[in-house]
């Protein structure tokens, strides 16, 4: 079914409303997208790693290409986070990039977020996200 699902370009999935809103980060306009989930199948190499920033700390993100745009997105997988839900499980993050590294194929299961402003006299935005991982070999993985 994922596969059925999968689409190549983050394009396909939510249209062209997505802009660049700083280094490999992508966002659309409130309400400019006609759809907010969707499946990409990976075009080529990702890696899973963990970012500082100023206002979360340390953020679990992803680097990816989708054949058209070079992408960094945060991660939501609840696979990779301890219980919490919060804290990125290093083990699972070690292994997940593992996965990615040896996988015939990976469908990220992609979405945009609810509005938010990143910082001060910034305008909401939906923003782009990973919400799951899907590995052709193993789609439900668990560690």
């Amino acid at each position: 079914m994922l596969d059925e699902m999968a689409q190549h370009t983050l394009a396909e999935i939510f249209g062209h409303c997505l802009q660049p809103a700083g280094t490999g980060a992508f966002a659309a306009e409130v309400g400019a997208s006609e759809v907010s989930l969707g499946c990409l199948q990976l075009q080529g190499p990702a890696e899973l790693f963990l970012k500082e920033t100023h206002r979360d700390g340390r953020r679990l993100r992803m680097r990816f290409r989708d054949g058209r745009l070079d992408v960094e997105a945060s991660v939501t997988d609840l696979r990779l986070f301890a219980d919490d839900h919060a804290t990125p499980n290093a083990a699972a993050v070690r292994a997940a990039n593992e996965a990615l590294g040896h996988s015939r194929g990976t469908i990220l299961c992609v979405g945009l977020t609810r509005p938010y402003s990143p910082g001060p006299n910034q305008p909401e935005r939906h923003w782009r996200q990973v919400n799951n991982l899907h590995f052709e070999d193993d789609p439900l993985w668990t560690l």
